[in-house]
């Protein structure tokens, strides 16, 4: 009969002898029972789950340090553990001390117990982790728990263009290529290269200051004639508020007006106010749109013989024919306050340009008074001689233009009254001007 010979290195008790070759009948048995075949013979598992179970012959008991070798019959779903001889489940563990989760079918493997964690490791494990080959840079390689990867990603150049850019409120994200950024620019970092219009499709020549660059875009819009002067009244565009008062063309309103109407004021935005002619038996105010369509008849409540004299944005001058008392209405004709402007001829009423006083004439006196809106004199300007009124105007910065006419000699006189000053100045008669160095803001 054969002998079965196994060849083992021998343990001299300081180091490993020459190979030996002993047969079954001088096979020794280890300190824990087991023999040198026991140790060196692989036991495949059985398993419940994750949890996995060994039969080895002559082990009754765990030391520190027992090796065994042992073939997991089916793959982990995660952590495992490992029974041997019904000695009681042990934890299988890494060389980290991590729980092993991921056995593969038919996985020969050796371990080593720990008495200290009382656990099996895991000898000879290669790398892990759940990494995959986008997580890679590109020609790179790595051991995963899937086995060795290659890795496919980009390491992109120092700079790159965006893909786009886009917006949440005042935040702007740039979307970049996929990959890594490891190659530094000259300023040290990754550059990622938007161009104006990526940014904001806004950005271009035609929406910028003319010498401001914004993204490197030069502007293209000529402010130089940005100026108050050249800007709408009271509209305010970017700090400039404008002092231009906007003229709108009467034409329309005038050639279609008919009968025995006579201009008052044009209104923007209402309508050309007039007066009829057959006062006082017609003492109304007669509101007319551009088509010479009347829209509106106004009369002060209660009241007879009232002309209307001036309008503007929210009141109406009217004069009593009989008593040349003032009365201040609103456009529908309730009075506000009643003045007391009588005087023994005519009088002629305006408001002031910024709509504050009344500028009255007394055609009686020759002279020009100044009220507030409650019918307080504030100030009274002589002119001499009764004559009559010709052209009553206000200007801005509180000034008056008054013409007026010498019925028996023709002669005619142009005065400009400043508020502040204390009288008036006669500036032109019968059309020519007295003091041509003169200069007056109208």
């Amino acid at each position: 009969m054969a002998v079965n010979k196994r060849r083992y290195m021998y343990y001299n008790g300081t180091g490993y002898d020459e190979e030996h070759f002993v047969t079954d009948a001088n096979i020794t048995y280890m300190n824990d029972g087991t023999t040198v075949e026991d140790k060196l013979k692989m036991y495949t598992t059985t398993n419940s789950s994750n949890a996995y179970s060994v039969t080895i012959p002559n082990l009754a008991s765990l030391t520190d340090g027992l090796n065994i070798r042992v073939k997991f019959n089916v793959a982990s779903t995660g952590a495992i553990t490992l029974n041997i001889n019904s000695l009681g489940a042990k934890s299988v563990k890494d060389f980290f001390g991590n729980s092993v989760t991921n056995v593969r079918a038919n996985l020969p493997a050796n371990l080593t117990y720990e008495s200290i964690s009382d656990s099996f490791i895991l000898l000879g494990k290669g790398g892990g982790g759940n990494a995959v080959a986008t997580d890679l840079l590109s020609g790179k390689t790595a051991t995963t728990d899937n086995g060795q990867i290659t890795g496919n990603m980009p390491n992109n150049p120092a700079q790159v263009n965006a893909v786009s850019v886009g917006s949440s409120g005042t935040n702007k994200y740039f979307r970049i290529p996929t990959g890594a950024y490891l190659t530094k620019a000259s300023q040290g970092y990754p550059e990622i290269i938007a161009s104006a219009t990526q940014i904001d499709s806004n950005i271009v020549s035609a929406n910028i200051k003319k010498n401001v660059s914004i993204c490197g875009v030069a502007g293209g819009i000529d402010l130089s004639n940005l100026k108050p002067e050249n800007v709408k009244k009271d509209v305010n565009i970017n700090g400039t508020i404008g002092t231009l008062e906007e003229k709108l063309s009467s034409i329309n309103y005038l050639k279609n007006l008919t009968g025995n109407y006579i201009p008052i004021k044009f209104i923007e935005g209402e309508g050309l106010y007039c007066y009829c002619s057959n006062y006082p038996s017609d003492n109304k105010c007669y509101l007319f749109n551009e088509n010479g369509v009347l829209i509106k008849t106004i009369s002060v409540n209660g009241e007879n013989y009232y002309i209307p004299y001036d309008v503007n944005t929210d009141k109406i001058i009217w004069v009593n024919q009989n008593t040349n008392n003032t009365a201040i209405t609103d456009k529908n004709g309730t009075v506000i306050n009643y003045i007391a402007t009588s005087g023994s001829s005519t009088i002629y009423n305006i408001f002031s340009y910024d709509n504050t006083k009344i500028y009255s004439y007394d055609n009686s006196y020759g002279s020009v008074n100044i009220y507030n809106l409650t019918g307080t004199l504030l100030k009274s300007f002589g002119l001499g001689n009764a004559l009559t009124i010709l052209g009553f105007f206000s200007l801005k910065n509180n000034q008056i233009i008054i013409q007026r006419l010498n019925e028996g000699t023709g002669n005619i006189q142009i005065y400009f009254i400043d508020e502040n000053a204390e009288s008036p100045v006669l500036i032109g008669r019968n059309g020519g001007l007295v003091f041509k160095s003169q200069i007056f803001n109208l």
